[in-house]
């Protein structure tokens, strides 16, 4: 894991940097040299722009490479940030969110709140999917990555939800019928175009990031004054 400046160090905006470390055994002066990094492979960021004045920890955005999606890693790499949240006594919340699968893991995972005035869309498991629509896999997906099925009951609203840009580089097929089943399992309602609020109780919250990164999954010399010089810069 890393800590990167973002273009507007003066807001307090950083990036978590997480990568695969390919030494079975590494110490901690092999991650952190120079050439300890033709050892490691980049997985992906976590954006954050973060305030003294508010003692918040906002949430703008994550990216995964390609190869790094579809096995866990997002979760993962949420759980770091709002641990390091919790142990600094930081405030985590979003900014706003326009990624289904994010936003997924936000509401259902660690149980964040969205703000009012964000649109509520379903994401659909494929086994929902009408046969029908199921043809159109190939009209809409842009990618060898499997489709993301999105769908409201109003179509104007969820056609506005998602810029051409959205729909292309999130791989989004918009549902033209309702999905074939309604069980929880299969359609779970979240909220894009909004932000999220910190999850009431911050004790469940803590449970569900120890489910993620059991105890020794992170090593970390950091103390929570650390964390919150690198966080939020000099208090």
């Amino acid at each position: 894991i890393g800590v990167q400046p973002h273009r507007n160090p003066g807001k307090n905006g950083i990036q978590l940097e997480f990568y695969e470390n390919h030494h079975h055994h590494p110490s901690h002066y092999e991650t952190t040299t120079t050439t300890a990094k033709a050892d490691r492979t980049k997985l992906g960021f976590l954006l954050m722009q973060n305030s003294a004045t508010d003692n918040t920890s906002t949430l703008l955005g994550m990216f995964l490479t390609p190869a790094s999606r579809g096995k866990g890693i997002s979760k993962a790499c949420m759980a770091v940030w709002l641990s390091f949240c919790l142990q600094a006594n930081i405030r985590p919340r979003t900014g706003t969110i326009n990624k289904p699968l994010l936003a997924l893991a936000l509401q259902h995972t660690f149980g964040f709140r969205p703000e009012k005035g964000g649109i509520d869309i379903e994401l659909v498991s494929p086994s929902a999917v009408p046969a029908a629509e199921q043809e159109k896999t190939q009209a809409c997906s842009s990618s060898s990555a499997p489709p993301l099925w999105v769908y409201s009951s109003s179509r104007k609203t969820i056609e506005g939800a998602f810029s051409p840009w959205d729909i292309q580089n999130q791989n989004i097929c918009i549902l033209t019928e309702p999905p074939q089943t309604t069980t929880p399992e299969t359609r779970r309602l979240i909220s894009v175009r909004t932000g999220f609020e910190t999850p009431a109780d911050l004790e469940q919250l803590q449970e569900t990031i120890d489910k993620i990164l059991p105890k020794g999954s992170i090593s970390s010399h950091l103390e929570a004054q650390d964390i919150r010089r690198v966080y939020l810069g000099k208090e």
